[in-house]
């Protein structure tokens, strides 16, 4: 599994990357600290199955970040808000 933490507090990415990577162990993390950042680790990364997004980061209005993650991931994959 394939999981895309996007959040702008690096204490935060870490503490999530720690419990996911107890509780599955064969996941590859992908981390992002930015909108602008979500979009490059969505193109670049591919089979991304889960991301873990905050809707308060900088680098751009969230609402067109979410639809083109939406557009970059693959269609069984999930988008969880993380506020």
């Amino acid at each position: 599994m394939k999981i895309l933490i996007a959040d702008d507090h690096q204490l935060f990415r870490e503490g999530l990357r720690h419990i996911l990577t107890l509780y599955a162990e064969a996941s590859h993390i992908v981390e992002a600290s930015s909108f602008a950042e979500v979009i490059e680790a969505g193109e670049r990364e591919s089979g991304i199955d889960l991301a873990l997004l905050d809707l308060t980061m900088s680098g751009g209005p969230w609402p067109e970040c979410l639809g083109k993650l939406r557009h970059l991931l693959p269609s069984p994959a999930h988008i969880v808000i993380v506020w």
